[in-house]
């Protein structure tokens, strides 16, 4: 066993530079800071001896447990941000999809693992039920990029694409809301909720066909 004042100087240094190493090099150091402390005792130790490396080995399970806790939380956040990424990612990937290939999707497809062997331009495309959800999947494939396949793995790609899914019509919405006035000559205040549309004659107009019926 060291002697207690080289431990516990050790344990100081240790203390000092893992402000600027790495966590490995100072997990490393700690652990040999630990050996040495535990290591058994000579014969002729003195109990002064034996409580000063008790002490040090005290101090260096608490740095150890401190450690731990710190590297955990940060694991976890790390985790939640990671978590996070992806998701936009899903989301945006959802939100294109809907504005330049579908309006629609069946999130009940996912998670996707493999592309399906299907020609999107043959009529087998349209053959049956199966076929057309095939083409479906791999339009998928097509549409995100290569990068991103493994995205689709993810346990929510699902929910977080068809949430993009849901914002793109949202917005779709919001955008003929807007317009609507100015194409059928509306007041503005027609989408508004709580807007008396049984008594506007804009809107009784639009609900005639062009024959008075």
């Amino acid at each position: 066993m060291l002697p207690c004042q080289d431990l516990l100087q050790a344990n100081t240094e240790f203390d000092s530079e893992s402000l600027s190493e790495s966590d490995s090099d100072d997990s490393d150091k700690e652990l040999v800071c630990i050996c040495a402390t535990i290591a058994p005792a000579p014969v002729d130790a003195t109990s002064q001896e034996l409580r000063q490396a008790l002490e040090v080995t005290q101090k260096l399970l608490l740095n150890l447990c401190s450690t731990y806790w710190e590297t955990m939380k940060r694991n976890a956040l790390l985790e939640v941000a990671t978590s996070k990424a992806k998701e936009d990612t899903i989301r945006t990937l959802g939100r294109k999809y809907s504005i330049t290939h579908c309006l629609w999707v069946n999130v009940e497809i996912f998670p996707l693992c493999t592309c399906p062997d299907i020609n999107l331009n043959s009529k087998e495309f349209w053959i049956s039920g199966v076929s057309m959800e095939d083409g479906v999947k791999a339009e998928l494939f097509q549409f995100i990029p290569t990068e991103e396949h493994k995205l689709m793995n993810y346990q929510s790609f699902g929910s977080q694409f068809g949430r993009g899914v849901s914002n793109a019509h949202s917005e779709m919405a919001s955008d003929v809301k807007a317009c609507a006035g100015a194409i059928f000559s509306l007041s503005v205040n027609i989408f508004i909720r709580g807007y008396k549309r049984h008594e506007d004659a804009g809107c009784h107009a639009l609900l005639l066909s062009p024959h008075g019926d």
